[in-house]
């Protein structure tokens, strides 16, 4: 497919918009986002069904005020499309360990969190990392030691 994006021949530099300034202006950055902004008032949660293409999943436990807020009724057995929180939860057992995730687990399914528009500096005091794990590094980059990333460790 020739309108494939492929990311190694991607241009990362800022782009301009119409208006004289750059996309993203306006936007915070993500370096800056609270830890544990998934618990916040405005997150935002999506059903994904009865699978998660995610690997790292937060399983709820039933005494959470976010897994009492994910379900529609007593028995959490009616999945909500979509649920935006409405106020700052305080967090509970594991959750209290996390300072961001990309899912969510409940008896009826998954929940995938939305984190908040925000923009990546292009220049930052980062570190230089080295991915690969052969004999010679083939890719070096930076990266910012600020951003906090979601992942499986």
């Amino acid at each position: 497919d020739p309108m494939r994006m492929r990311v190694d021949r991607h241009d990362l530099y800022p782009k301009p918009d119409l208006d004289g300034g750059y996309l993203g202006d306006g936007y915070p950055l993500c370096s800056e986002l609270p830890a544990q902004g998934f618990l916040a008032r405005g997150a935002r949660y999506t059903f994904l069904g009865s699978s998660s293409p995610e690997s790292d999943v937060l399983v709820l436990s039933p005494e959470s005020s976010l897994y009492r807020e994910l379900c529609s009724d007593a028995s959490c057995s009616t999945p909500m499309p979509s649920r935006e929180l409405s106020a700052t939860l305080a967090c509970h057992g594991e959750e209290c360990d996390v300072e961001t995730l990309r899912a969510v687990k409940l008896p009826h399914g998954y929940y995938e969190y939305t984190p908040p528009a925000c923009v990546h500096l292009f220049f930052f005091n980062g570190r230089e990392i080295a991915q690969g794990n052969r004999r010679f590094s083939w890719k070096r980059s930076c990266a910012n030691p600020e951003t906090r990333v979601a992942g499986t460790a």
